[in-house]
């Protein structure tokens, strides 16, 4: 009877120990996981931020590339443009390219004022003064 209350607590102990024991393991296998997720998002992110950088750099060479025609564009118009001025300076017809008045029924208006725009003219004789207003 002893041998059987012996044998009975000391199978009661084995059980109760490797019970208790499983249950404690169960953190470490967590603690692993969240480690190997970590390091995958941190890999994830790192070849997203490297996408980002050449995927920018590629942008703003673009945009320089874009900025330095534009430039070339502005460049050659400007020359163009200087170059008709000065044709238009032997004829004296330098006022049709000022920007500061329109043309709207037969009549030139200023830009800044929308008044018609008047030419006013004074000749000095001997004898007086004439003016003429336009």
């Amino acid at each position: 009877m002893k041998t059987k209350i012996l044998f009975m607590a000391f199978v009661i102990l084995i059980v109760g120990q490797a019970m208790a024991q499983h249950g404690d393991k169960d953190w470490k296998h967590r603690k692993e996981l969240h480690k190997k997720e970590i390091e995958r998002q941190r890999e994830y992110d790192k070849k997203t931020a490297e996408h980002r950088r050449e995927m920018w750099k590629r942008e703003r060479e673009h945009y320089r590339e874009l900025a330095k025609e534009e430039r070339e564009y502005h460049k050659e118009l400007r020359k163009r443009e200087l170059e008709h001025l000065r044709e238009c300076h032997a004829c004296d017809h330098g006022f049709y390219h000022n920007d500061g008045y329109y043309y709207e029924e037969e009549v030139y208006y200023s830009r800044r004022t929308g008044a018609p725009v008047s030419v006013d003219a004074e000749f000095m004789f001997r004898n007086g003064l004439v003016r003429v207003r336009l």
